[in-house]
């Protein structure tokens, strides 16, 4: 009898093996629990979900160093066999493309550091345009740095430029939008100067308010592959036009209004291959898909499988200065920058292949940019209890490498759920820091990881103090 109960006491403690697939499929914020796919996760944190695995974000790699405040602005200049890029940081532009310590300003006294800008190039050079509404665009051939009025040289005339943002290179012509106006105004073609002329776009914005951004699309309508003109406003209202002279109606003409959602800041647009991309309260948008359904159809979104966590984060944050867009092809990654705060950012990611999202969370940073394909993010980095690790000094730039994981002091925990399922318990994933994945051997939950590095948030007595602004490449 003693050895039966031993047998099935034995028996009792017996584990069962089963084997869970990486849940490839990405963070799901829209569906129930109970109609996820396997592959799905309720939250999937700093993991970006590839094709057949799931890989840690990486982390980054200090670029340059001694920048006065915090960089709201990143900008790359192309000019043929010369990229570069610059940074505009507490009202001044500084050259960071090389790393280390940042040299003088080539450009001071702006008003801030929030500006626009479009690479074009005409038989005089290739340029650098920035115009941000308040104060004189500013161009850049290369080696100089000119603020454009209307006695510079090239300059501007017709219109205060004092009033001009959102500089757009449109075959071969230059196009700014008039800040607080329906109007956008443009140069004559392959000019980075002249007199500046008018499209009023009063009179066929039927819910009024201001253009807020304005890009080209490319998109074959039946008759052949064109650019368009594309005009949103703060209403949600999208204004195509198709052409190549507005001064001419035998060249020139309204394609098309449609509503989309209200656009979530001036930084709403992003080229995506022959499509565009618009930024709005209902979701990210391919205009493509958009003007051709219902706004009521949200299918039509990409960020639909987060719409849940893309609704709360629009509503709550979509004020704040900071949301902007940046596609990585090196990655495969499609990266939405969300400003919590001025001291918080997230990013929702998208997997291109896939469509698969997840989220970054500790690149605290306001805008993203491309130099020779590696990606760039100006971050204000505070290291809270900071201890004797932590690296202290002026404001930096960074770049980062996915390659390299910026390990963290973390956790990693997984709540299975009794009602369900083994195969549907790995969706309940939090994965709050960048850290390995680590399975227990005896039980369904995981353990928590403890990793440390010098620019963890690391917990000791020494109280909070902030280290100031990073640049960082992003890999994934």
């Amino acid at each position: 009898m003693a050895a039966l109960r031993n047998r099935r006491l034995i028996q009792r403690a017996a584990a069962n093996v089963a084997s869970l697939p990486p849940p490839v499929g990405g963070w799901n914020a829209r569906d129930s629990l109970a109609n996820m796919a396997p592959t799905d996760a309720v939250s999937l944190v700093n993991y970006f979900p590839g094709v057949s695995n799931v890989n840690l974000r990486g982390g980054y790699v200090k670029h340059a160093t001694g920048l006065p405040d915090v960089v709201e602005t990143l900008m790359t200049y192309s000019g043929g066999a010369t990229d570069e890029l610059w940074a505009i940081s507490d009202g001044e532009v500084f050259d960071v493309t090389s790393a280390g310590a940042v040299g003088t300003a080539a450009v001071t006294g702006l008003t801030n550091s929030r500006w626009e800008y479009t690479n074009v190039t005409t038989a005089g050079g290739s340029y650098l345009y920035m115009a941000n509404g308040v104060d004189k665009p500013h161009l850049y051939n290369g080696s100089t740095w000119t603020a454009i009025d209307g006695v510079s040289s090239p300059a501007i005339t017709g219109v205060t430029t004092t009033t001009l943002t959102s500089p757009t290179l449109f075959k071969n012509r230059m196009w700014f939008i008039q800040t607080g106006t329906l109007k956008a105004w443009y140069l004559p073609t392959s000019s980075v100067g002249g007199a500046a002329q008018v499209l009023d776009l009063s009179s066929v914005a039927r819910l009024g308010g201001t253009l807020i951004a304005m890009a080209a699309w490319t998109i074959d309508a039946g008759y052949g592959v064109d650019d368009n003109l594309v005009f949103v406003t703060d209403q949600g209202e999208v204004l195509v036009y198709r052409g190549t002279d507005p001064a001419s109606a035998s060249t020139w003409a309204l394609i098309g209004i449609w509503i989309v959602g209200a656009p979530i800041g001036n930084r709403c647009l992003l080229k995506y291959g022959g499509d565009l991309l618009v930024l709005t309260l209902d979701g990210l948008m391919p205009l493509a898909s958009a003007l051709q359904s219902s706004r009521l159809d949200p299918n039509v979104s990409l960020s639909d499988k987060i719409q849940g966590a893309f609704a709360a984060a629009a509503s709550q944050y979509k004020n704040n200065f900071g949301w902007c867009l940046l596609y990585n092809p090196q990655n495969n990654a499609l990266i939405v920058n969300v400003p919590v705060s001025t001291s918080k950012k997230e990013q929702f990611v998208m997997n291109n292949i896939t469509k698969s999202w997840c989220k970054f969370t500790n690149w605290e940073g306001f805008h993203f940019a491309l130099l020779n394909d590696e990606p760039y993010l100006a971050l204000t980095v505070t290291w809270r209890n900071v201890g004797p690790l932590a690296q202290q000094g002026t404001q930096t730039m960074e770049r980062s490498s996915m390659d390299k994981p910026c390990r963290r002091l973390t956790t990693l925990k997984r709540e299975a759920s009794k009602s369900n399922s083994l195969a549907h318990d790995h969706r309940s994933l939090a994965m709050d820091r960048p850290i390995s994945w680590l399975a227990s051997t005896s039980t369904s939950t995981f353990r928590k990881a403890r990793l440390h590095c010098p620019l963890a948030r690391k917990r000791t007595a020494y109280g909070t103090q902030a280290c100031g602004t990073s640049l960082y490449g992003v890999r994934i």
